[in-house]
């Protein structure tokens, strides 16, 4: 794996919510927290997707103009929906590269399957791998794992960790907050995507 060059970590304050940058020179973001009101946890998820792919980093304090500039940029694109940060997708693997890149470009408003995203990264029997590529998203915010649901369409997990850690409330959250309609725990069929796309 090549060595990047530095990353640099910090928690900024974004409309009165933590968020939590890991980017490099270049401007691309390596890792990133969902908006949090405490800064631990979103540190700490932030922290463990860059020692995951084995990167150090260079912690920056809140006012650091760039950690600011990159965290307003990360805050945007998950409330509106773009123009999204540069990515990068140093040490990982290209199928998991493309998970995250067809994720990327679900709309707000719609949903896909585990094993849709599977078949649409070009391994249709990889539903399980998929959902282990959300749970360690290192984008959360950026690249909308909270659309990605099972095949029956309810919820799934959300947030990495074992299922009595997973926030489902959080997830159906976002997703209203997008107009996607659940009804007992399970999105609407309308607004799934068509397989595969």
């Amino acid at each position: 794996m090549a060595v990047p060059g530095t990353v640099y970590l910090s928690s900024v304050r974004v409309n009165g919510m933590w968020v939590t940058v890991a980017f490099g020179d270049s401007g691309a973001l390596y890792a990133c927290s969902i908006p949090s009101n405490e800064i631990e946890p979103s540190r700490a998820l932030t922290v463990k997707a860059l020692a995951e792919r084995g990167f150090p980093f260079t912690g920056l304090g809140p006012g650091d103009p760039r950690a600011s500039r990159m965290g307003e940029a990360v805050y945007r694109a998950g409330i509106h929906g773009g123009p999204d940060p540069p990515l990068s997708f140093e040490g990982m693997t290209a199928f998991r590269r493309r998970v995250l890149e067809r994720v990327r470009e679900i709309p707000r408003g719609s949903v896909s399957s585990y094993g849709d995203l599977a078949a649409a990264a070009g391994n249709p029997r990889a539903a399980r791998a998929v959902g282990s590529i959300m749970a360690n998203n290192p984008f959360p915010w950026v690249v909308p794992c909270h659309r990605v649901v099972r095949s029956d369409l309810s919820l799934g997990g959300f947030g990495g960790g074992p299922p009595e850690a997973w926030d489902l409330g959080l997830k159906a959250g976002l997703l209203r907050s997008e107009g996607v309609e659940l009804y007992k725990g399970k999105v609407r069929a309308r607004h799934r995507l068509a397989r595969g796309k």
